[in-house]
């Protein structure tokens, strides 16, 4: 990364949770990084749109957090000086980046955008549970809750090839260590 990159990087590190940041968003970087040299895609906008793509949710909640996300992460790069191309990108994969938004995505970065969103879950699994946990209040509710999320991303929200062979033994495992 360049020095304006590092610069936004750490601004962005500070914007979010650390365990966010730690158990999700830089899974999603590594990953939105890696298919897209794999697809071709071009890998700036795969990572600006990973580093920005929950920002919305953070700073307004997680209802339409793709829209009030895409707003910010204009805001935000247009204040690290970024062209308005390379915006409009950023905000289009941000706005269809979760798989309610549009079931057919029109490119393919928004794909690797979408595919590295869910990859993350794989890698992160005490972190889903401990959110489970936040938001049930129950054990074996929240357990239940993980496994239904792993089925559904595994099955339903992962589209390139190379995503469901890197998810494939970790959702197996997953689904071990639940207890399904």
């Amino acid at each position: 990364m360049d020095a304006m990159d590092k610069k936004l990087l750490d601004f962005m590190k500070s914007q979010y949770p650390q365990d966010d940041w730690k158990h999700h968003i830089s899974i999603v970087m590594k990953y939105s990084k890696y298919l897209a040299e794999l697809e071709h895609e071009n890998i700036e906008i795969a990572e600006l749109s990973a580093l920005l793509h929950d920002i919305g949710g953070y700073r307004h909640g997680w209802t339409d957090h793709h829209k009030t996300g895409a707003i910010e992460a204009e805001k935000i790069l247009k204040d690290y000086g970024y062209d308005k191309k390379i915006i409009d990108k950023v905000k289009e994969c941000i706005e269809a980046h979760p798989t309610s938004a549009t079931n057919n995505p029109k490119n393919k970065l928004i794909t690797v955008m979408r595919d590295a969103d869910t990859l993350a879950h794989f890698d992160a699994v005490p972190w889903l549970l401990f959110i489970g946990l936040k938001n049930e209040k129950n054990y074996n509710a929240a357990i239940k809750w993980v496994s239904d999320k792993l089925d559904n991303d595994y099955n339903h929200k992962l589209h390139l090839e190379e995503s469901k062979r890197i998810a494939k033994g970790k959702y197996a495992a997953a689904k071990i260590v639940l207890g399904n």
